[in-house]
């Protein structure tokens, strides 16, 4: 059964004048609900759909890293993605000029007053836990804010693309027009429980990525990304750009990376000790690659993945022979629990698990976006993987 589909107009104002800026929220507020019901309860228009082979699963992920790394376009993009603080709403103005230039100015945000407070008082925390810090030395909470970022489906590794391929199946079906732009729909999804779904629309003519769902493992909306307006002339893509080089809220995505690969003796000596590896892993799961947190040699983590899904190991020398009165303050929403003696803090952050322990003078922090139960069976083999190594020595 098709579902009735009707070519939707955007809802918002030329970006490009300033004055009009101010009505994004209303505008959003009366056309995003509809639609966001549209796009979590109705999996898409489905002509000619078919399942595809690994093979030309491989050759669309080769079409779209190609695309991105040649096609230069301008434009529009809505943002809706899940916060602490409930459903946020973005619009940005997104400049990709490769190879160098992939920008973003965030146009309007709904709520944006109270999204400033926020702000301002997260400043003020983060001051406060730097003085902390200067103090007391580093904590362990901080690896919180090291989330799994959210990776585009078009710079994936050769090792993810084959871990993806293993692990997932594709569907490919004509899509709906997206900003003028006719589409092909690829959906994304597991061949295991508890694993995230991806939906993807692409340009016909250039497989630009238009649209983005990521739903979570429990099968709820969490993310979604959709070009209400988009250009691909390289020659207005560069004027937009030069007459924006020195708007100090043009964001450059492309920069130095917050952590560097490590290799196994490497990681040893940062830690004074072994590197501890679960050994136990959710099945389609592997270790991608070992890598330290620059300016903070000591961390090391491990990553993870499934080629979608991710979760990460972080180990740090224990410096301090208790964390709980630190942690007292920031346990609200979490639970801890008992594995092997040794008692682990579980909480929840966005749409990820993160876990805290310490074991054989380690201090470890789980992030992953599994569910909670597969995750602690990951920990309790890390903390009996700490035992036999300390036994071995």
């Amino acid at each position: 059964m098709k579902h009735p589909t009707r070519k939707l107009s955007s809802p918002f104002p030329n970006t490009e004048q300033p004055g009009n800026r101010t009505q994004f929220g209303s505008h959003v507020i009366v056309w995003l609900f509809p639609a966001l019901l549209v796009f979590a309860l109705l999996i898409g228009y489905t002509e000619n759909a078919s399942s595809g082979t690994p093979e030309e699963f491989i050759e669309v992920l080769r079409r779209l890293a190609s695309a991105e790394d040649e096609t230069s376009y301008s434009g529009a993009r809505l943002i809706v993605f899940h916060t602490p603080r409930g459903l946020t709403v973005r619009e940005d103005l997104v400049i990709h000029h490769p190879p160098e230039v992939d920008a973003v100015k965030v146009l309007s945000i709904i709520g944006r007053e109270h999204f400033d407070k926020h702000r301002e008082n997260e400043h003020l925390k983060r001051k406060d836990r730097r003085e902390r810090r200067r103090s007391r030395g580093d904590r362990l909470s901080d690896r919180r804010r090291m989330l799994p970022p959210r990776k585009r489906i078009s710079n994936l590794s050769d090792e993810e693309i084959k871990l993806l391929v293993q692990n997932y199946r594709f569907h490919l079906s004509r899509g709906a027009a997206i900003a003028g732009e006719e589409t092909d729909e690829i959906k994304i999804y597991p061949q295991y429980e508890d694993r995230p779904t991806k939906r993807l629309f692409i340009a016909r003519r250039n497989d630009i990525v238009l649209r983005v769902d990521e739903f979570d493992y429990t099968g709820h909306l969490r993310f979604m990304a959709l070009f209400t307006r988009i250009e691909f002339d390289r020659e207005k893509v560069e004027a937009t750009l030069a007459e924006l080089k020195n708007d100090e809220k043009l964001i450059f995505k492309k920069g130095e990376r917050q952590s560097l690969p490590i290799k196994g003796a490497e990681a040893e000596k940062a830690l004074e000790g072994r590197l501890v590896q679960p050994t136990y892993l959710p099945t389609g799961f592997r270790l991608l690659d070992t890598r330290y947190i620059k300016r903070r040699s000591s961390t090391v983590f491990l990553r993870y993945s499934d080629g979608l899904a991710t979760f990460s190991l972080f180990e740090r020398k224990g410096k301090h022979k208790s964390h709980d009165h630190d942690r007292g303050s920031r346990r609200r929403g979490g639970k801890t629990i008992t594995r092997h003696d040794v008692p682990i803090h579980v909480m929840r952050q966005h749409h990820t698990h993160i876990l805290e322990w310490s074991n054989s003078g380690v201090d470890f922090t789980l992030i992953g976006e599994l569910d909670a139960s597969e995750l602690i069976k990951v920990a309790e083999s890390a903390i009996l993987a700490s035992r036999n190594d300390i036994k071995k020595e």
